[in-house]
């Protein structure tokens, strides 16, 4: 009996070494695997509509054992000592970072996250990743996910990267560290403005890790501020087990494009019935947003006839000349902001008045983006 304790308490230590061993990926003393060089079936294309790069993984372009890129550990140079953070689904591990999304929010089509296996060829043998989405630190009291859970495996393709992840030690003799894309794709995802984290797990068919590679800058410890959860605990921040433990931050890309913001635009005229040169005229213009994305950077542009002088507008625009401009800014999805812009009549003819409105996010309908109201004008004198 005593014997059996003995060895479930050595089984038990020998576990608690392996989860914590998975935890980071250390640099070992002795030389690296050299792998033969093959022709990946294929390689990842960085692709359209980024939005967000969370910061760079090569810092050694073509110098890889065949050519390839390289995310070289400053292992001499600065005395760093982890190739990779531990994030494997086997272990209950996740790795987590920041991004923020500006004003007029963001259409998510997809996030691509980095990993390797060691002792990988060039195939890909990522088979999972499951991310979150939060709206403040993971974990924390008052952060809530607003996307994502722990199990759905989100992952539509995956390819090797062309880069290497080595030591200023093994440079361009070492390429046992291929590391992969992992796209999670068909997100659909609308994030309105604000700042985000986002936390994330992944799989592979091979024994060792998977393993996040942290950002890469030459000359450079401190990358970042992410943040590593080992076997379901508490989120710490992510080091570096070298000199220092300098704190970390992980690669990410997010591609998309800027939400649709369907604005429209309506003006109305008030002037006396017959009106006359001195007359006052008051228009007012009206600005909607039928969404789905918030509106960024609206202007509202109002060219005012020869016969008209501006007197005065009750939304801040600014004027040169006959041209009156409303920076409206960000109109959230629903929003309506009105302005009225006050003239008086200087001269006979007719007074029909066009005002247009803009913005930097896409307008799926063109067609109500602008408007004329007019008061039928001054006749000339007989």
């Amino acid at each position: 009996m005593k014997n059996q304790i003995l060895a479930g308490l050595a089984g038990s230590l020998l576990l608690s070494n392996f989860a914590f061993a998975q935890a980071s990926d250390d640099v070992q003393a002795g030389p690296e695997a050299q792998l033969p060089i093959t022709t990946p079936p294929s390689v990842w294309v960085r692709g359209p509509g980024v939005l967000y790069d969370n910061g760079p993984l090569i810092n050694s372009v073509g110098t890889g054992l065949g050519g390839e890129d390289e995310s070289v550990l400053q292992t001499t140079s600065l005395g760093m000592n982890t190739l990779g953070a531990g994030h494997q689904a086997l272990n209950g591990n996740r790795v987590a970072d920041d991004f923020t999304v500006p004003v007029g929010g963001w259409l998510v089509d997809s996030f691509t996250f980095f990993a390797y296996q060691t002792g990988s060829t060039t195939t890909s043998t990522m088979t999972a990743v499951n991310f979150q989405i939060w709206d403040g630190v993971p974990g924390v009291a008052g952060s809530n996910v607003v996307f994502g859970d722990t199990t759905t495996n989100r992952m539509t393709a995956t390819a090797y990267t062309n880069i290497l992840r080595v030591s200023e030690t093994t440079t361009g003799t070492a390429n046992n560290r291929p590391i992969m894309a992992q796209t999670a794709g068909g997100l659909n995802l609308n994030l309105p403005a604000g700042t985000y984290w986002v936390d994330w797990q992944t799989d592979g068919s091979l024994a060792s890790g998977p393993w996040a590679p942290p950002i890469t800058i030459n000359g450079q410890a401190v990358t970042g501020n992410a943040l590593q959860s080992i076997g379901g605990g508490t989120y710490d921040p992510l080091l570096d087990t070298g000199t220092g433990t300098p704190a970390q931050g992980l690669p990410f890309i997010i591609n998309g494009s800027l939400p649709n913001a369907d604005l429209s635009i309506t003006k109305t005229a008030a002037a006396p019935a017959n009106p006359a040169v001195g007359d006052t005229v008051t228009y007012t213009v009206s600005v909607s947003n039928a969404g789905p994305g918030d509106g960024d950077m609206v202007v509202v542009t109002d060219t005012l006839p020869a016969n008209l002088t501006y007197v005065s507008n009750t939304c801040g625009a600014t004027v040169a000349g006959q041209t009156v401009t409303w920076n409206i800014g960000m109109l959230a999805n629903g929003a309506s902001v009105s302005c009225d812009i006050a003239t008086t009549i200087n001269n006979f003819g007719p007074i029909d008045n066009t005002a247009t409105v803009a913005a930097n996010s896409t307008d799926p309908n063109g067609a109500n983006n602008s408007a004329t109201a007019g008061v039928g004008g001054v006749p000339f004198p007989a």
